[in-house]
């Protein structure tokens, strides 16, 4: 999946389990305590669109090949990405696995946050200069 420029994605501008929906792929879930976030696949387009990089939710295709590969739970797929993505090591974890658990860093596959980009270069009316509307960080 990391070949095909796909990411995990915790979407910050999604502020409720309602407005993440219930559409394929995406998942309201809980990041640490206190923080949940509508989680989704997005392919990402380095050199494309307007703002030099550019992404879009993964096609149904994606989530349709997951599950013939047996990852069409999305709850524990999507939080052995993002365990991964908040350990300090980055390194395949098969210590401590139970039953249906996926082990921490077993895909490797990038996961990110996206917000609105409210830089300063994005919302002075002094500052002539074209930016992304939203903006990604790595999760960590």
């Amino acid at each position: 999946m990391k070949a095909a420029n796909l990411r995990l994605i915790a979407d910050k501008r999604i502020h409720s389990r309602e407005d993440c929906g219930y559409a394929t792929g995406s998942q309201w879930m809980s990041l640490r305590d206190g923080e949940e976030y509508c989680f989704y696949i997005m392919r990402y387009k380095p050199f494309g669109g307007n703002y030099s990089e550019s992404g879009t939710e993964a096609e149904e295709e994606v989530y349709t090949n997951m599950a013939k590969y047996n990852l069409g739970n999305r709850d524990s797929y999507y939080r052995a990405v993002f365990d991964c993505a908040l350990s300090a090591d980055k390194q395949l974890q098969v210590d401590n696995l139970g039953f249906n658990n996926i082990p921490v860093c077993f895909f490797d596959l990038e996961a990110f946050f996206i917000d609105h980009n409210d830089t300063l270069e994005c919302t002075s009316n002094l500052i002539k200069k074209v930016c992304p509307p939203v903006k990604a960080t790595t999760i960590a």
